[in-house]
């Protein structure tokens, strides 16, 4: 795995969104956690401290170990997800995420997941937008028939996470 270097960022940067459903698998027990993580993925993270924090916290979860502070601290350099001299930093934002002006309750976080969900798949549908206007404009019709097809898929395996299938 490679290493992510975890620099001083304070939680305000971050989604709320995103912030407040990781925050919530930090509070949470192991089937909880496993509860809002099958809400999501981690790809429908935008901020890789936040994907590094989610691996982690999964990683957990399936070792049947609560993904709270210490076990997501003492997992990351292990893992090998965050170097050594980045802990402090990470250690800050950890306690940051399960501020209780972030993360209120626990049950937020399976709030926060479906948005999160909600927020991956409009930025799914803009990007096939993004790429249709460009094969209009430069592709032939054959290959625009085939990234019209292919981003058609797209588009339809994420709106279809709409329903409940991350």
């Amino acid at each position: 795995m490679t290493t992510t270097q975890i620099p001083n960022l304070g939680v305000q940067d971050l989604n709320l969104t995103e912030a407040a459903t990781i925050g919530a698998v930090l509070i949470s027990g192991i089937d909880m956690a496993r509860r809002i993580q099958a809400g999501y993925t981690t790809d429908d993270l935008t901020e890789p401290r936040l994907q590094v924090i989610d691996r982690i916290a999964r990683y957990l979860v399936t070792e049947h170990v609560a993904p709270n502070i210490a076990a997501v601290t003492a997992a990351a350099t292990h893992l090998g997800e965050v170097r050594a001299g980045d802990i402090p930093a990470l250690s800050v934002l950890l306690f940051d995420l399960v501020d209780v002006n972030i993360t209120p309750q626990i049950h937020i976080g399976e709030t926060m997941a479906r948005q999160l969900v909600r927020a991956s798949v409009r930025r799914r549908v803009a990007t096939a937008a993004q790429r249709l206007s460009e094969a209009a404009s430069q592709a032939n019709t054959t290959d625009l028939a085939t990234i019209a097809a292919s981003e058609a898929t797209e588009i339809t395996r994420a709106l279809a996470r709409l329903g409940g299938g991350a």
